[in-house]
């Protein structure tokens, strides 16, 4: 389905599970907390679709894990050590953090 939000927030340890192919329409931020994940039953990433016309840095947490598209072509992306995106990202910049310095 469709579905349209001023934003998207997941908190720490949550698992949001979307059954089929879904498009988020996000007009501000879109954050992704620690040990959280999104995921899709059945097919993977490119079943679910996030679009965000935010222009702040999106924070996607420590050991979270993602399968999706995601297009933000005015925000910055920081993807924290220790997480995992399945899929593509579009967007102005992105910034991954290592846990080696």
């Amino acid at each position: 389905g469709e579905y349209y939000f001023d934003s998207f927030v997941v908190e720490p340890d949550v698992r949001v599970y979307f059954d089929g192919p879904v498009r988020l329409w996000v007009q501000n931020g879109i954050s992704i907390a620690d040990r959280a994940g999104l995921y899709n039953s059945p097919g993977g990433a490119e079943n679910v679709f996030l679009y965000t016309n935010t222009t702040d840095l999106m924070y996607f947490g420590v050991y979270s894990d993602f399968a999706s598209i995601l297009v933000a072509p005015f925000a910055s992306v920081s993807l924290a050590t220790q997480s995992r995106w399945e899929g593509l990202i579009w967007l102005i910049h992105q910034t991954i953090i290592s846990r080696y310095h």
